[in-house]
């Protein structure tokens, strides 16, 4: 019986924990019967929703699958740890978590985004200390800061945006996703933006439209190598 079912929230496990579990070979973590590879690396720590599962036979064991989010990786269930309980997570744990993408300055610590002042007034808090100070989690002004979400960066920077605008505008309504896609020519690793039309149609050249090769990293820095996005994701004509 398999652990998770669709719709559930798990987080991916760290590659040392995996590796140290078992081990490498080849470059890949094998967990069960599925490759765990380098480029899955990225998801590692990250709390995702299963979206769809399958199970297949092996070696007179039943092996589950799982595909996440918008990955095109399958996983399995070794590859998932629960979700962390917040209800036993402190105060200071939980900013501690918040400001790893955020900068802190003394007597301004920036937590969800927001700095005190700006906290305070959000979430209507009229004391002058930090509502992540406050009594504890069931403090009504620590359910609201510890609910509030860290605002997404875009994806796209704004001449990303204009120009796939432009150039895809024909075509809007007929994109399957949008990918960067990593290729070697011989002398250095490159990559190439990959547009997928009319998903349901059987895959063809002529399915795709591929756009000229770049450096890898110099262009499209916010999206992940391999995964595939939606128009909307990249906050296309919005």
């Amino acid at each position: 019986m398999s652990k998770y079912k669709v719709g559930d929230k798990v987080t991916i496990r760290q590659w040392d924990d995996m590796e140290k579990e078992f081990g490498l070979g080849f470059g890949y973590i094998a967990c069960n019967g599925c490759a765990f590879v380098p480029k899955m690396r990225p998801y590692c720590g990250k709390t995702v929703e299963i979206r769809w599962k399958c199970s297949a036979d092996m070696h007179n064991k039943r092996i589950f699958r799982y595909r996440i989010d918008e990955s095109p990786f399958a996983f399995t269930e070794e590859m998932f740890e629960p979700v962390k309980d917040m209800s036993n997570t402190t105060i200071q744990e939980y900013l501690d978590k918040l400001c790893e993408s955020f900068s802190s300055t003394k007597g301004s610590i920036i937590c969800g985004g927001l700095e005190c002042e700006q906290c305070r007034e959000k979430f209507g808090i009229e004391s002058d200390g930090c509502p992540t100070r406050l009594v504890g989690l069931d403090n009504e002004a620590v359910k609201k800061v510890m609910a509030y979400q860290i605002p997404k960066k875009p994806i796209l920077n704004d001449s990303e945006k204009k120009y796939l605008e432009s150039a895809l505008r024909p075509f809007k309504d007929r994109i399957g996703y949008i990918a960067v896609i990593n290729w070697a020519d011989g002398k250095a690793c490159r990559s190439i933006l990959r547009v997928r039309i009319d998903p349901e149609e059987p895959t063809y050249s002529t399915n795709s439209m591929i756009f000229p090769p770049f450096d890898e990293g110099t262009m499209y820095k916010g999206m992940e190598i391999d995964k595939r996005y939606t128009p909307e994701e990249l906050g296309l004509w919005r």
